[in-house]
Protein backbone atom coordinates (compact mmCIF):
# COMPACT_ATOMS: atom_id res chain seq x y z
CA UNK A 1 0.00 0.00 0.00
CA UNK A 2 2.83 2.39 0.76
CA UNK A 3 4.27 1.65 -2.68
CA UNK A 4 1.07 3.12 -4.11
CA UNK A 5 1.31 6.28 -1.97
CA UNK A 6 -0.84 5.03 0.92
CA UNK A 7 0.05 5.46 4.58
CA UNK A 8 -1.17 2.13 5.97
CA UNK A 9 1.23 -0.73 6.51
CA UNK A 10 0.63 -4.47 6.57
CA UNK A 11 1.25 -4.33 10.33
CA UNK A 12 -1.57 -1.77 10.65
CA UNK A 13 -3.98 -4.20 9.05
CA UNK A 14 -2.76 -7.15 11.12
CA UNK A 15 -3.17 -5.18 14.37
CA UNK A 16 -6.66 -3.88 13.56
CA UNK A 17 -9.54 -5.31 15.59
CA UNK A 18 -13.10 -4.48 14.62
CA UNK A 19 -15.87 -4.16 17.15
CA UNK A 20 -19.24 -5.70 16.34
CA UNK A 21 -22.19 -3.52 17.26
CA UNK A 22 -25.86 -4.30 16.89
CA UNK A 23 -27.59 -2.06 14.36
CA UNK A 24 -30.59 0.07 15.26
CA UNK A 25 -33.65 0.49 13.07
CA UNK A 26 -36.88 2.34 12.54
CA UNK A 27 -39.82 1.78 10.28
CA UNK A 28 -40.27 4.73 7.94
CA UNK A 29 -43.48 4.69 5.93
CA UNK A 30 -43.47 0.91 5.66
CA UNK A 31 -39.73 0.46 5.11
CA UNK A 32 -37.31 -0.86 7.73
CA UNK A 33 -34.27 1.42 7.82
CA UNK A 34 -31.12 0.11 9.56
CA UNK A 35 -28.11 2.11 10.71
CA UNK A 36 -25.15 1.75 13.02
CA UNK A 37 -25.46 3.29 16.49
CA UNK A 38 -23.09 5.98 17.74
CA UNK A 39 -20.26 6.69 17.18
CA UNK A 40 -21.44 6.92 13.57
CA UNK A 41 -23.85 9.33 11.90
CA UNK A 42 -26.59 6.74 11.35
CA UNK A 43 -28.59 7.67 14.41
CA UNK A 44 -29.02 11.18 13.01
CA UNK A 45 -30.48 9.80 9.77
CA UNK A 46 -32.96 7.65 11.68
CA UNK A 47 -34.03 10.53 13.90
CA UNK A 48 -34.47 12.78 10.87
CA UNK A 49 -36.73 10.21 9.22
CA UNK A 50 -38.75 9.86 12.43
CA UNK A 51 -39.34 13.61 12.55
CA UNK A 52 -40.21 13.93 8.86
CA UNK A 53 -42.55 10.92 8.90
CA UNK A 54 -45.19 13.03 10.65
CA UNK A 55 -45.40 15.53 7.79
CA UNK A 56 -47.30 14.94 4.56
CA UNK A 57 -45.07 16.34 1.83
CA UNK A 58 -47.35 15.37 -1.07
CA UNK A 59 -48.87 18.85 -1.29
CA UNK A 60 -45.58 20.71 -1.12
CA UNK A 61 -43.40 21.73 -4.04
CA UNK A 62 -40.12 19.78 -3.99
CA UNK A 63 -37.39 22.25 -3.03
CA UNK A 64 -39.94 24.97 -2.33
CA UNK A 65 -39.77 27.30 0.66
CA UNK A 66 -42.08 25.28 2.95
CA UNK A 67 -40.49 21.96 1.92
CA UNK A 68 -37.00 23.25 2.68
CA UNK A 69 -38.18 24.82 5.94
CA UNK A 70 -39.31 21.45 7.34
CA UNK A 71 -36.09 19.70 6.31
CA UNK A 72 -33.81 22.45 7.63
CA UNK A 73 -35.60 22.72 10.97
CA UNK A 74 -35.60 18.94 11.41
CA UNK A 75 -31.88 18.75 10.57
CA UNK A 76 -31.07 21.52 13.06
CA UNK A 77 -32.73 19.57 15.84
CA UNK A 78 -31.19 16.26 14.80
CA UNK A 79 -27.64 17.59 14.68
CA UNK A 80 -28.04 19.36 18.01
CA UNK A 81 -29.18 16.06 19.53
CA UNK A 82 -26.35 14.23 17.77
CA UNK A 83 -23.81 16.49 19.45
CA UNK A 84 -25.29 15.68 22.86
CA UNK A 85 -25.38 11.95 22.11
CA UNK A 86 -21.76 11.94 20.92
CA UNK A 87 -20.63 14.02 23.90
CA UNK A 88 -22.16 11.39 26.22
CA UNK A 89 -20.71 8.53 24.17
CA UNK A 90 -17.18 9.95 24.24
CA UNK A 91 -17.45 10.78 27.95
CA UNK A 92 -18.46 7.20 28.84
CA UNK A 93 -15.93 5.61 26.49
CA UNK A 94 -12.95 7.45 27.98
CA UNK A 95 -11.05 5.33 30.52
CA UNK A 96 -7.44 6.37 29.96
CA UNK A 97 -5.06 7.59 32.70
CA UNK A 98 -4.99 11.04 31.14
CA UNK A 99 -8.76 11.29 31.44
CA UNK A 100 -8.97 14.98 32.32
CA UNK A 101 -6.65 15.96 29.48
CA UNK A 102 -8.55 13.83 26.99
CA UNK A 103 -11.91 15.14 28.24
CA UNK A 104 -10.72 18.73 27.86
CA UNK A 105 -9.64 18.06 24.28
CA UNK A 106 -12.95 16.39 23.45
CA UNK A 107 -14.96 19.23 24.95
CA UNK A 108 -12.93 21.81 23.06
CA UNK A 109 -13.48 19.91 19.81
CA UNK A 110 -17.24 19.65 20.35
CA UNK A 111 -17.59 23.40 20.99
CA UNK A 112 -16.43 24.31 17.47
Amino acid sequence: MQEQGGFLTLADLKEHHSEWVDPVSINYRGYDIWELPPNGQGIAALQLLNILENKDFSGLQWGGEEHLHYFIEAKKRVFEDRQNIMRTYIYKASTCNNYSVKRTLVTATLKR
